[in-house]
């Protein structure tokens, strides 16, 4: 919010809990807008249209917990298990969680943060990225590292699985605040694959995105699932990745 905003005030009032804001007669946040609820369920509704749309595409491939309301409604569980469960590439993983608190410092100080600024950052819990494919390395990938900074790789020799982080929003186009948690997202997972130990499976990608309604059911991933013909998995990634750049 601050990126989108650039205003210092509200930076520092969204840093606090509202018992202690008003603790310290600080103004707390206002009651949501009306109609705010209606567009949390819009966008609900849309991302369970996108998760449906990847189910029909890739089947099998898609990997997550269904609802246990017997709904097959994917819902949010471990990362790490998720990530188990994956047997051929490309993979897509939906609504994959993992929790930064056991390595939020070492973040901080791998961006540059001194001891006496990370104490100031307030806790950060579960990270859900709506969407990850896991998938093999292109020419085109740069690997995140886990101090934030871009690193090449050589796809000729590359051996681990790229993390392609999808965020999906009900939204007609990006904004920086948008595009500002993928790359958080992108950091943090970086990170946690150091903590689990596993960089030498898996690296994140450079080549994350979101997920908007532009183009609404008239992209080239649209006109490809809803053709008479079943196109192969890689063709379906090849033509959601332009549809969600778009």
């Amino acid at each position: 919010m601050f990126l989108r905003t650039k205003c210092d005030r509200e930076l520092y009032l969204s840093l606090h809990e509202d018992s202690e804001l008003d603790s310290h007669g600080m103004p707390v946040p206002l009651q949501a807008r009306p109609g705010i609820g209606v567009l949390q369920t819009a966008g609900r509704d849309f991302e369970d249209e996108r998760n449906d749309q990847l189910i029909q595409a890739f089947g099998s491939l898609v990997i997550y917990q269904p609802d246990k309301g017997g709904a097959n409604k994917p819902v949010k569980a471990p990362l790490a298990s998720l990530l188990g469960k994956v047997t051929a590439l490309p993979s897509i993983i939906l609504q994959g969680k993992f929790e930064p608190s056991s390595f939020q410092n070492a973040v901080m100080a791998n961006v540059g943060l001194q001891p006496g600024q990370i104490t100031q950052v307030p806790p950060i819990a579960g990270l859900i990225p709506d969407i990850i494919v896991v998938r093999q390395a292109t020419a085109d990938d740069e690997e995140v590292g886990s101090d934030g900074c871009r690193r090449r790789i050589d796809p000729a020799t590359e051996t681990r699985r790229a993390l392609s982080i999808i965020d999906v929003k009900h939204t007609s186009e990006a904004n920086p605040s948008y595009s500002a948690e993928v790359a958080l997202y992108a950091l943090f997972l970086a990170n946690w694959i150091a903590d689990q130990g596993l960089q030498n499976d898996y690296f994140v990608t450079i080549r994350s995105y979101l997920w908007t309604r532009f183009k609404q059911g008239q992209s080239e991933l649209d006109a490809l699932t809803s053709g008479a013909s079943p196109a192969t998995a890689g063709q379906y990634l090849n033509q959601g990745n332009r549809t969600f750049m778009s």
